[in-house]
């Protein structure tokens, strides 16, 4: 029984620790990533805001749809390959230069992400800025130590790239 004991025992006092760092840590945090393209703003502006095609070159998402079909600027719904429907609001529309969304209440995280279109010389560089909240802490745990806030954004940028047949080196 006591070799039964002392696993479970490590187990949660291992629990615990990872609690009490991430109740330690701020619920909010600002991170940013950024890739060029060799497309347009107009084109990258396309690829972020064409809801019917965010399911081909985003591989975690089964399917978006817009809230109304006749205005791509009240948001869409999200459905995440685990099957989670996440509203996406709009709170900035510029199109081809700047575009802000928010996630929908009533998830264990939330903040927005501002995507940035600036023109270059060869083509358009996007850059996104997160605003997040994480508010379990063993989440902000894991977000923070584990996967790091900017893991959505490279891969979003990286599949970005990737459905344009770029090679996407993404910078902090």
């Amino acid at each position: 029984m006591k070799w039964v004991l002392i696993p479970l025992v490590a187990l949660a006092g291992f629990a615990a620790v990872i609690f009490v760092i991430g109740a330690l840590l701020p619920v909010k945090h600002v991170a940013t990533q950024s890739a060029d393209s060799r497309k347009s703003p107009d084109a990258i502006w396309a690829a972020i805001t064409d809801t019917a095609k965010f399911a081909a070159w985003r591989p975690n998402l089964k399917s978006a749809a817009p809230v109304d079909p006749a205005d791509p600027r009240r948001g869409w719904t999200e459905t995440w390959s685990h099957g989670e429907q996440v509203p996406i609001e709009i709170l900035e529309w510029a199109p081809s230069q700047r575009l802000v969304t928010r996630l929908g209440a009533g998830m264990a995280f939330g903040g927005t992400w501002t995507f940035d279109l600036s023109p270059t010389a060869t083509g358009t560089r996007l850059r996104i800025t997160e605003h997040g909240e994480v508010y379990n802490p063993i989440f902000r745990f894991v977000s923070r130590f584990v996967i790091g806030h900017t893991a959505s954004m490279r891969d979003y940028l990286k599949a970005l790239g990737k459905s344009f047949g770029e090679e996407t080196q993404v910078t902090g």
